[in-house]
Formats: C-alpha cells, structure tokens, sequence
C-alpha cells in the first residue's frame, strides 16, 4: 500500500479525481488498505490496485472501477449499485450481501468470487468469467447474462426471474431450488448441471443444452422444450404438465414418476428412456420412438395418444394403459408382464415375442384390435 495515495483518497472525492485527472500515468496502489465503510461515490478508481483491500460495507456508487484490481478483496456488504466495471479482476473476492444493482461489469475476471446474497438485479454482464463462484441465494432478477462464464458456480436458490441470457454457460453447475421464472435464455449451456427444484414458468429455451443435467422435482409447467438438448437428462419427479417437446431428442432420458399430463410428446425420440412410474394421461406421443424405453408402472389413461409409436423391445410391465390409443404401434418384443390393457384401442398394432403374454391377456389383446405375428 503506498501511503501517499491513502491520505489523497481520505480528502474527499474532489481531492481525489483532481489528483488522478493531474497524474494519469499513476496507478493507485491502496492493497491491503482497510477502507471500511469509506464512503467512495464517484471516485475514480481506475486501475488501481485494491488486493486484498477491505472494502467492506463502502460506499462505491457510481465509481469508476475500470481494471480495478480487487483480487481476494473483501466487498461484503458494499454498494456497487450503478458501478462500471470494465476489465476488473475480482478473482476470489468476497461480494457477500453487495449491492451491485444496475451496475455494468464487461471483460469481469471473477473466477472464485463469493456471491453469497449478492445483488445483481437489472445488472449488465458481458463476457465475464466467475467459474467456480459461490454463493447461495445470488440475486439476478432480471439481469441481462451475455456470454458470461458460470461454469461449475454454486448458486442454491439463486434468483434469476425474468433475466435474460446470453450465449451463457452453467455447466456443471450447482443450481438447487433456482428460480427462472419467466427468464429468456438462448445458445445456454447447462451441461452436468444440478437444477433439482427448479422453477422455470413461463421461461423461454431457445438452444439450450440440459444434456445429463438434474432436474429431479424441477417445475416445468407448459414450457417449450422442442429446442432444448436433454440428452441423458434426468427429470425425475418434475411437473411437466402441458410441456411441449415438439419431435426433441430424449434418447436415454430419465422421467421416472415425472408429471407428463397432457404433454406434447408427438415424434420425439425417447430411445432407452426412463419412464418408471410416470404419469402420461392424455399426453400425445404420436409417432414417438421409445424402442426399449422402460415404462415400468407407468400410467398412460384418459384418451392418451400412442398410435404410430415404436414400443419394440420396451418394458410394459405393470404399465397401466386406459382408454389409451395404440393404433398402428409397433408392440414386437415388448414385456408384458401383468400390464393392463382396458378400452384401449390398437387396431393395426404389431405383437410378437411378446415376455410375460399370458393366453388371457392375448386373447384381451386381439379383441381390441392387436395383430399377432407369432
């Protein structure tokens, strides 16, 4: 820390920009200064070097923080709101409970940042990088994310309602009980990412990866998912009630005892999925493949639609089909032990090799339509 440059910040902000406006080519050095509650609106502080600074519950409103570096700095509690920050380093620094509300921070170099409590609401955040952040209850209410770097954060119970992303990437990201409500996210990466409990009504997902993320018990009422990658997701217990998924590729996707009343399923691409359990009544899966799906328990009721469906090789067994349409279904080398076919309609649909067909249920079976080829 050099001393001189202390005494001039402790005159005031006038002292202060006069004096960097007089010597431009100096560099600040205040690291490891204890700047506690100081009162630092408006003060231009570019490029200085605050490491390790104590910054704690100050007042830097409307400061100018350009390259600013606050590496491993303490900012708790501190008031960013309306700041500029532009090239800053704020590697490991500690931004529990700041306000950094409506402030603009590009080119951020943040990686280990602690968030905890953070307020970046309506904040604008472009190509930063704040890999490995942490901090629970992180609040980015209608934020605008571009190009930011979230990979492998910690943010349970974060709040990113009506925030808008970017080409942002939360892979492998701890994202417990998050709320995105009404968030618009395009060309987003959350990739391995924990999004268990979360709520996303009224989202929007434009190109959005959620291959082999978690979302066990997420809330996913009426969302248009036909342009999200969820390869080996797992939605386990999720409301997926009204979803639409318009022709998605589901291969080895995981459902089991997932909500998925009066989905739009038509066309999709399930191979290998999971749908223990689940509830699929009135849903539409016209024409979908679910060649080896396990639907183990499954309810498919109340005029659901599987006709055209590849059901070769899938696990039936205790899957509860009423008053279900399985017209023209390819049925071959299903198991069907003690399923239940009630007032099921499957005109033209193909069985064979069929485990678990006891005489009784073939004989249920061909009177409502079923085609044998054994």
């Amino acid at each position: 820390m050099n001393a001189a440059h202390l005494k001039i910040l402790q005159q005031g902000v006038d002292a202060w920009n006069r004096w960097r406006a007089e010597n431009p080519y100096v560099v600040p050095v205040l690291a490891d200064a204890d700047l506690c509650g100081a009162d630092l609106e408006g003060f231009d502080l570019r490029q200085a070097n605050l490491k390790r600074a104590n910054l704690a519950q100050a007042c830097l409103y409307e400061a100018l923080l350009d390259q600013v570096d606050f590496r491993q700095a303490s900012l708790r509690e501190a008031d960013l709101s309306s700041a500029q920050i532009i090239g800053a380093q704020l590697r490991q620094a500690d931004l529990t409970q700041a306000a950094l509300g409506n402030s603009t921070l590009i080119s951020v170099e943040g990686s280990g940042v602690i968030l905890t409590q953070t307020l970046l609401s309506q904040a604008q955040l472009t190509d930063c990088d704040f890999a490995k952040a942490t901090g629970a209850a992180i609040n980015a209410e209608q934020a605008v994310l571009t190009r930011v770097n979230w990979q492998r954060c910690e943010f349970p119970c974060g709040n990113f309602v009506n925030s808008q992303l970017q080409g942002t990437i939360f892979a492998q990201a701890s994202l417990e009980e998050s709320d995105w409500t009404g968030a618009i996210a395009q060309d987003c990466d959350f990739t391995g990412a924990s999004l268990a409990a979360s709520q996303w009504d009224g989202a929007q997902l434009v190109q959005v990866r959620w291959q082999h993320c978690n979302l066990n018990h997420a809330q996913l009422r009426a969302l248009d998912l036909s342009h999200v990658d969820c390869l080996g997701a797992d939605f386990s217990e999720a409301q997926l009630c009204h979803s639409q998924w318009g022709g998605a590729q589901l291969v080895q996707v995981c459902f089991n005892r997932a909500d998925l009343t009066l989905a739009q399923l038509a066309g999709i691409n399930g191979t290998e999925s999971e749908f223990q359990g689940a509830f699929l009544n009135q849903a539409d899966l016209a024409g979908a493949n679910l060649q080896n799906a396990n639907l183990h328990r499954a309810y498919v009721m109340l005029g659901a639609n599987l006709s055209r469906v590849n059901l070769q090789g899938a696990n039936l067994s205790q899957c509860r089909f009423l008053g279900a349409n399985l017209q023209h279904s390819q049925c071959q080398r299903a198991h069907l032990q003690d399923s239940v076919w009630e007032d099921v309609q499957l005109q033209g649909s193909l069985f064979s090799e069929n485990s678990g067909l006891t005489r009784r249920l073939r004989r249920k079976l061909h009177q409502q339509g079923a085609i044998f080829l054994d």
